[in-house]
């Protein structure tokens, strides 16, 4: 059985997830920071000599970074941004950076097909994220043949 979340609420669950995995990574890493960040080492002479540590580096979890991946495996399928966008070059056959194009994939970039540009504002009110009209769409066409045709046999 497949199951189709509305565009709305996949946005939502995506959105919720990526801030509760940062919110726990940024927690825990403050930690780490907050216990590292001084180191003590002992000199010859016997004293004790402070060093200050580089900052410890935020992690952040976003698709735009290129450290999220969307996978499936019960349909067994795996792919980031980046990966979906060079289908698209392969595809096309026509010269295009495919990794400029992945971070037009996400978030609220909306693709104008009349003037084949991205935009940050939606020309019409019904008009779908590029994630959505890039990815998803083609992801549910894919699934919708499979099981119609599944369904049949």
């Amino acid at each position: 059985m497949i199951t189709i979340f509305s565009n709305f609420a996949l946005n939502n669950i995506l959105s919720i997830f990526s801030d509760e995995v940062n919110t726990l990574i940024n927690q825990y890493s403050d930690e780490a920071s907050a216990s590292a960040s001084w180191s003590a080492s002992i000199k010859a002479d016997g004293t004790e000599a402070v060093n200050d540590q580089k900052p410890y580096r935020q992690l952040t979890i976003s698709p735009l970074l290129g450290n999220v991946c969307f996978a499936s495996s019960y349909y067994r399928f795996c792919f980031t941004l980046k990966s979906f966008a060079k289908i698209y070059s392969v595809m096309y056959a026509t010269p295009f950076d495919y990794a400029q194009f992945s971070l037009k994939l996400w978030g609220d970039v909306y693709f104008n097909a009349k003037t084949r540009k991205f935009s940050k504002k939606p020309t019409s009110a019904t008009q779908q994220r590029s994630f959505i009209e890039f990815v998803l769409e083609p992801l549910y066409k894919i699934f919708s043949q499979v099981y119609l045709s599944t369904k049949n046999k």
